[in-house]
């Protein structure tokens, strides 16, 4: 996540419009060099739940995870009690940080399952 403050703002950032420039310039660059996945949060929003919970694209939401794109594309297509929750926009898909830890803590495990189930199944727990 790449925190720019305000510097994104022009109307609300003191920031000279040709510093403004070049700090965009700087952001376009680092998504570039690192495939696109940059989340710039703007503290000047209206709606602050925005900036401490942000929507998410795919390949952001992929950076943060550490699951594939296609991974997460697979859970969007699960049955609606099981899929990942999500807002489509025209064809971009975008993910609520917030929702995705929520849905994320019903694969939360402690230990190892397998074992822990034989060992119920044999009365032994």
């Amino acid at each position: 996540m790449l925190d720019t403050w305000t510097a994104l703002s022009p109307s609300a950032d003191p920031m000279a419009p040709k510093d403004q420039a070049a700090l965009a310039a700087v952001v376009v660059d680092l998504a570039a060099a690192i495939d696109g996945v940059v989340v710039v949060i703007d503290h000047t929003r209206k709606n602050p739940s925005t900036t401490r919970d942000p929507f998410l694209s795919l390949r952001a939401l992929a950076a943060y995870s550490g699951l594939s794109v296609r991974t997460l594309r697979s859970h969007l297509d699960r049955a609606p009690q099981d899929a990942l929750p999500c807002y489509r926009v025209g064809g971009k898909v975008l993910v609520r940080l917030s929702e995705f830890d929520r849905w994320l803590e019903r694969f939360r495990s402690c230990g190892r399952p397998g074992v822990a189930r034989a060992m119920r199944e044999m009365g032994l727990a």
